[in-house]
């Protein structure tokens, strides 16, 4: 069963959003597509703003994670969620 590591990155609506909040959240909503978060990592934007980058993987058989994109972006909280890499998981 082949794999694909997939980066999803979120920016928040702003700085007032618990981000540890929708991290959680989109690993549920991840977990619940069939995906696999194995890392995610928060960064400083300009004015207090966060953007998270969720690093997971995705079974290959499953065809494109665009659904996981969609449901994620449409979370409390979250501006904006775009997969910005996917790399075919070797070994």
């Amino acid at each position: 069963m082949a794999e694909v590591l997939v980066t999803l990155n979120v920016r928040l609506e702003s700085p007032e959003v618990d981000a540890d909040a929708v991290q959680q959240a989109a690993t549920k909503t991840i977990d619940s597509l069939g995906g696999k978060v194995g890392k995610s990592e928060t960064k400083e934007l300009a004015f207090g703003l966060k953007e998270l980058f969720l690093h997971f993987f995705w079974p290959e058989e499953k065809g494109s994670a665009d659904a996981t994109e969609q449901q994620v972006g449409a979370l409390s909280g979250v501006q904006s969620a775009q997969i910005t890499s996917v790399t075919r998981a070797l070994g």
